[in-house]
């Protein structure tokens, strides 16, 4: 079985309540479930979300049925199986709302502003205002249902930002105590609905923008399911502009060009290895390395002329007695992550694509699946 043929399972949520650092994997956290678990089956690069104690689990597969995403949750009791209830909200506030409130744990987003105007000009009001992991600004518009006008809205509240980085850059400021410039390179837009058409996706494919659709699922219980679509930058060339409009202050190409000799060959090994892990990875150029992402930062590629540093969302323990590993936990470094893999040549290429395996299938939730 190839990497590409692996079973996508979903990642874990547990019960709404208090809320935890990260989103927790199926494998790390068997310790804390009790007798009652949640199975969920549907369509999509999927994960459940959830905050507290680990009472429920739940995981799933992609399925597909004449084209249409299906989610289906049951509930697990001794060898017993009975469907969990889905629960419609019924104002769009309430899925905004508690996306807000959690947009670090999900999207790895810190809130800039909510309901944020634009002025008489553009006439509108942005539902949220944020700045991802990399520093990236990133724009989030909901919707109960399928819309396509909350792909256009998006984009015009993009020419917005453009045109008003100050403002954006005050705004970030005031939030957080975070002292790194702003990144314009690439701003985002995650469109988050309660479902999307294939002629929305197939919109976005086209854009040449970083938009990003999420489609939420509320259960019985206090279960939120997310679904994560895709990104219109996925698979853009490292060559390509990504927009007439768009401020291209680092490319890919810039990054890869920085190897030199061998090490420029293992640079792009190592980044198609990244993209081929699954399609809903994309890639974003920054100063100082590539990220790359699912809902979140699992990798950061900083390519230099000898050696490639990367840094990876995985706990440093599991890098233990590994040459090419070290714990940058308490360390100054650029990008997310704290297991750090160096490679230096050849040799070590083999050991770094182990650990991209697992920081991916930690942010996938597919860890523990892999022989399914």
């Amino acid at each position: 079985m190839t990497k590409n043929d692996r079973c996508p399972w979903l990642l874990l949520f547990a019960k709404l309540g208090n809320m935890v650092e990260d989103p927790f994997l199926l494998t790390h956290r068997r310790e804390h479930r009790d007798d009652s678990e949640v199975i969920g089956r549907g369509t999509g690069q999927s994960f459940l979300c959830g905050t507290g104690q680990a009472h429920v689990l739940a995981f799933g597969f992609l399925h597909a049925l004449e084209g249409e995403r299906v989610i289906d949750l049951f509930q697990i009791k001794d060898t017993s199986l009975s469907p969990v209830d889905r629960v419609l909200p019924k104002f769009e506030r309430e899925i905004q709302r508690l996306l807000e409130d959690n947009l670090e744990t999900v999207f790895g987003v810190r809130l800039v502003a909510s309901e944020y105007p634009t002025g008489e000009k553009h006439a509108g009001r942005i539902d949220t205002l944020g700045i991802d992991e990399n520093n990236t600004p990133v724009i989030i518009e909901f919707k109960l249902s399928s819309s396509v006008s909350v792909i256009v809205q998006s984009l015009f509240y993009l020419d917005w930002l453009l045109d008003h980085k100050g403002d954006f850059e005050i705004l970030a400021k005031k939030q957080g105590d975070n002292p790194a410039p702003v990144d314009w390179t690439q701003p985002r837009i995650l469109c988050v609905a309660e479902s999307f058409s294939p002629y929305d996706l197939s919109a976005v494919s086209h854009l040449g923008r970083a938009v990003q659709l999420v489609e939420y699922k509320l259960f019985a219980g206090g279960l939120l399911l997310l679904d994560v679509l895709g990104e219109a930058t996925r698979r853009v060339s490292s060559k390509q502009a990504i927009s007439p409009t768009q401020v291209a202050s680092y490319s890919i190409e810039q990054h890869l060009s920085r190897a030199q000799g061998e090490m420029h060959r293992i640079a792009h090994e190592l980044r198609q290895y990244l993209l081929d892990e699954g399609g809903d990875v994309s890639e974003g150029p920054t100063r100082e390395y590539i990220a790359f992402r699912t809902a979140r930062n699992f990798c950061c590629l900083e390519i230099h002329r000898e050696h490639i540093l990367l840094h990876l969302a995985l706990d440093p323990k599991v890098g233990e007695g590994c040459p090419i590993c070290s714990d940058v936990t308490n360390l100054g470094h650029f990008g997310t992550g704290n297991l750090r893999v160096r490679v230096s040549g050849p040799d070590d290429v083999l050991a770094a694509k182990h650990f991209i395996d697992l920081a991916y299938e930690q942010g996938s939730g597919r860890g523990a699946f892999s022989d399914c």
